[in-house]
This record gives C-alpha cells, structure tokens and sequence, in this order.
C-alpha cells in the first residue's frame, strides 16, 4: 500500500495537558464530538496517549470502555 500516514491523519489533533485530571480529559473528549484518544502533551511535547479504556479503569463512573463511550457520546448528543 503506498498511501502515506499524511493523507490520512487528522490535522491539528487536540490534546490534553500532562497535568489536567482524567474528568478533565472525558470533558474534552464530549466536548470535540466523542473523541477516543487524545496525546497528552507536557512542555510542548506529546508524553502520551489517553484513551476512553485508560478514563473507564480510572473512574469508577466509567465502568468499562463501553460506558465510557456511552457517557461521552450521550453526553454529547444531549446537549
């Protein structure tokens, strides 16, 4: 396959910040249309990837990454 990572990535990617709390990132994630993953950046850098399984093992509101994508999405579409 010769299509290149380019022509199919998102342009400007939102993130979190390294040190925003976990309700922070789910917020953001319902905020920019139910958003999955998001690279956590620390000093301009990307420290990592957080994503809707990595939230749903955190908080006990999200009990698995099903209902973390349920609340997200719900959450948006409620609005």
């Amino acid at each position: 396959m010769d299509t290149k990572v380019r022509d199919v990535m998102t342009p400007g990617p939102i993130g979190v910040d390294y040190y925003q709390s976990i309700g922070e990132a789910a917020r953001t994630m319902r905020d920019w249309g139910a958003v999955r993953r998001l690279p956590v950046i620390e000093n301009g850098q990307v420290a990592g990837m957080v994503s809707l399984g990595d939230l749903a093992m955190h908080d006990p509101a999200m009990h698995d990454p099903a209902s973390a994508l349920a609340a997200v999405a719900g959450a948006r579409a409620s609005r």
